[in-house]
């Protein structure tokens, strides 16, 4: 797969000091880059991502689709075989769906919703059946190796593409071993993109990274999952990185539609949503068994009081001796 071009460190202008390129290409994304930011993405190799994409109608906001992809496999990335088992996650956020008037900005729907996951299956083993069950945002697709390419550029068709991955070396050789090729404008790495608004002096793993982001996820290892938050991600780091900018309404109204967005209730775990029934068959079992305990108890108490009634119905011990002393006796 080709990628696009990138600056070097050693490229990139002074002023922009920690930035990489994936912040100030994030900043011309969603329109609070300062001119001498906007600027610096012109001395980037390659074609100007400002003459690739137009702005949204009215607005300084990129007219994109954000794509994000993650492929899980158990057999290795270097090839892709025939009998392949993977999973392929898929999440699209639009930016046409960020409504603007004036300076302010809001989604076109609500924020658990703007953004769209699908997951394919590659496979019918276990592993792909248990990465299919786990899937929050809808349901798994079971697809042929064949299929993958032709669904994943039916979906960006006459679109500008923006590529969101977390951690590419992995995902761009399967990309590349499959012959697809989306011809994004860019690709955000998102454990780069995230060192610099979060201040970072090492790469985090996206568990990580959405932890320290306040982003509520689970079933990640299931490609769907981590697509989908991969693309939440990226969405709040936009947003710590524009609140780091002078404060403006625009970059205000930005924030909130952004962070309702990537903040947004996520549907429950197949383990969540068991955990009510799990908890009532488990004080269920509790409370058996305190009967069963009860019922023993019982029982023991029962027993006890018929030989302590026998005892006393037969006398002390002494007396029934001396009459049976005496019995003798008479004889």
């Amino acid at each position: 797969m080709a990628t696009p071009s990138t600056s070097t460190e050693e490229n990139r202008p002074r002023h922009t000091g920690l930035l990489r390129d994936e912040n100030i290409f994030l900043r011309l994304l969603f329109g609070y880059a300062d001119f001498g930011y906007a600027d610096t993405c012109e001395d980037m190799p390659g074609p100007s991502f400002r003459s690739l994409a137009t702005n949204l109608p009215k607005s300084s906001i990129k007219d994109v689709l954000l794509i994000s992809i993650d492929i899980d496999t158990f057999q290795g990335y270097e090839q892709i075989t025939s009998d392949q088992q993977f999973h392929t996650g898929v999440s699209l956020f639009d930016c046409r769906s960020l409504q603007a008037s004036g300076a302010a900005l809001q989604a076109d729907s609500e924020p658990d919703s703007v953004i769209k996951s699908l997951q394919f299956t590659i496979g019918d083993s276990r592993y792909c059946r248990r990465a299919a069950n786990r899937f929050l945002f809808g349901q798994s697709e079971p697809i042929l190796l064949s299929e993958v390419k032709p669904r994943l550029e039916q979906i960006v068709s006459g679109r500008d593409v923006v590529l969101v991955l977390h951690g590419a070396m992995c995902d761009f050789k399967v990309l590349e071993h499959l012959g697809i090729d989306l011809h994004p404008i860019f690709v955000i790495d998102t454990v780069k993109a995230a060192q610099h608004p979060l201040g970072l002096s090492y790469r985090y793993s996206l568990a990580k990274l959405l932890e320290a982001l306040g982003i509520s996820f689970a079933g990640l290892h299931a490609a769907g999952n981590d697509a989908h938050f991969a693309l939440r991600a990226l969405l709040m780091i936009a947003v710590k990185d524009a609140e780091r900018q002078t404060n403006t309404p625009f970059i205000t109204s930005l924030s909130k539609t952004l962070r309702s967005i990537a903040l947004a209730p996520r549907p429950p775990s197949a383990g969540e949503l068991a955990a009510p029934y799990i908890e009532a068959r488990q004080k269920e079992n509790e409370e058996r068994r305190k009967r069963r305990k009860a019922n023993r108890q019982a029982k023991l108490q029962r027993r006890l009081e018929r030989r302590n009634q026998a005892i006393d119905l037969a006398g002390p011990p002494n007396e029934m001796a001396k009459q049976g002393t005496e019995s003798a006796s008479a004889e």
